[in-house]
Order: structure tokens, then C-alpha cells, then sequence
């Protein structure tokens, strides 16, 4: 159990902002730009933000993570002054480096149709590619594994000490109630990261697919392809996302809704 009281867990800082395009909100956006590290706990008391481990980018808009490339971006600004004045500061060039997306996307929200069967359907799966690392870090609860972890230690520590005052600490009787915390810290932790996971999916992922694909008015039968293409390109999208509940989500992005939750850092 030295693992669970003593052991790491994954941070996130906004380190600065750079201007990007963002395939999602399908525009130039400010992103954030994330540190990630590698940070230690002793009974779940942090100890700084930890090793680097990395940096990314997280659009301010729609909350969509990526890699972060530092050689992309002329700077990186400390505060976020305004996407406009963002791209002065961190990518004076992007809009000639993204001309001709900026014009596709122009073209789209006047005709959505005008686009050849395979330029759809390319454009229909980037945003499931774009945010499957998103569902990747869901999926293992990289974000809440401390929370679930202390979670699951306080409540092991209450079935040790209960049950071992209801059996008055018997030696031929201990062993049940060791399993039975064991059992308690797994049901708890397991709870947690999946509760996390559901929640992310429809506070995050279901908002920012309809908001990138509701330009382009996509089918029942165009979104059932795309999932399944999903899924035998091994996608987590593929599995995570119903065809029911994706299409509940475009029907609501039809109407002002508040901007998807960015992750808590």
C-alpha cells in the first residue's frame, strides 16, 4: 500500500499563450499553453508541480488539447491580451499559413455540401481524431488518479478500523476484513475515475464534436460511418461515443449554449 500513500500523479499549469488554428471551434484561437509534470504526493499532500514532463496547448474556446511545438510560434506571451493581439505576438504569419483552410471554412458555412465525398468525409473525421487524445486521458483518469486514490485510501482506512472493532481485532477473523478494505478502496477508486470519465465525455467531448461538426450538417448514416471507421482504426472515439448521444449533442449546438468546461489544472 506504500504506492498508494507515497507515489506520483499528473499536473497541468498554464505556462503561457500563443495563437493557433483550432480545428474544432474551426477558426484561429488563443491556446494555452500547458506544463505538464510529473509531480510526488506523501498521503496525498502535493509536492510542487513536479518533474516536466512535456508542454501543450489547450484552445481557450472549446478546451481541446494538443502538442506543443515551440518552434511554431515566434513567442510565447505571458498573458493572454486578445486573440488578435495574440497572433501579432506568437504567429504573425498564421494567417497566410492557414489561408486555404480559412477559406474552406468561409466556403463551408455557406454551402456545407460543396465539399467532394472524400474531402467530407476527411473533414468529418478530423475533430474524432483531433480530441481522441482528450478520450485517451479520460479513459486512464490521468487527471483525478490522486483524488481517486485518496478517495479510496479513506475509505479502506474506515472498513479497516470499523471492522476491526466489530470483530475486536480476532486474528482468524482480520483477513476478511483486510480483504474486505481492499475490496472498498478498489470499488471507490474504480467509481471515481469512471464517474470522471462520464463526466468529461458529456461535459467536453460531445460539446466539441457537435461544435465542429455542425457546419458541415452531418447525416445519421455520415456520423454511423465515421464511428465505425473509428473503431477499426483502433480510435477511443470509436467505442466512447454513441451515435444517439453525439446526435442529442448536434441537435442542442443548434441553439447559444455556454462553451465546454476547460479541464481543472
Amino acid at each position: 500500500m506504500a504506492e498508494i500513500v507515497h507515489g506520483t500523479y499528473r499536473t497541468e499549469t498554464v505556462a503561457g499563450f500563443v495563437a493557433d488554428f483550432c480545428p474544432v471551434c474551426r477558426d484561429i484561437e488563443s491556446f494555452q499553453v500547458i506544463r505538464v509534470g510529473d509531480a510526488s504526493h506523501v498521503a496525498f499532500i502535493s509536492l510542487g508541480q513536479g518533474r516536466l514532463a512535456g508542454h501543450l496547448l489547450r484552445c481557450v474556446q472549446c478546451g481541446t488539447g494538443r502538442g506543443f511545438l515551440q518552434e511554431r510560434y515566434a513567442a510565447v506571451a505571458e498573458k493572454n491580451p486578445g486573440t488578435s493581439a495574440l497572433i501579432e505576438l506568437t504567429h504573425p504569419n498564421i494567417r497566410s499559413e492557414f489561408g486555404e483552410r480559412l477559406e474552406l471554412e468561409t466556403r463551408l458555412r455557406n454551402d456545407p455540401f460543396f465539399l467532394s465525398a472524400p474531402q467530407r468525409e476527411q473533414m468529418l473525421l478530423e475533430p474524432f481524431q483531433e480530441l481522441d487524445p482528450e478520450l485517451e486521458q479520460l479513459d486512464k483518469g490521468t487527471l483525478h488518479q490522486k483524488t481517486a486514490s485518496m478517495w479510496g485510501f479513506l475509505v479502506m482506512c474506515a472498513v479497516l478500523g470499523g471492522g476491526g472493532v466489530i470483530i475486536r481485532f480476532e486474528e482468524e477473523k482480520i483477513g476478511w476484513v483486510i480483504g474486505a478494505a481492499i475490496v472498498a478502496f478498489l470499488a471507490v477508486w474504480a467509481g471515481i475515475l469512471i464517474r470522471a470519465e462520464g463526466r468529461g465525455i458529456r461535459q467536453r467531448i460531445m460539446p466539441n464534436l457537435a461544435r465542429a461538426l455542425r457546419p458541415l450538417r452531418p447525416t445519421k448514416q455520415e456520423l454511423q460511418m465515421i464511428l465505425t471507421r473509428c473503431r477499426n482504426a483502433g480510435l477511443r472515439s470509436g467505442k466512447k461515443v454513441k451515435l444517439h448521444s453525439l446526435w442529442n449533442a448536434l441537435e442542442a449546438a443548434s441553439f447559444p449554449h455556454q462553451p465546454p468546461q476547460l479541464p481543472q489544472t
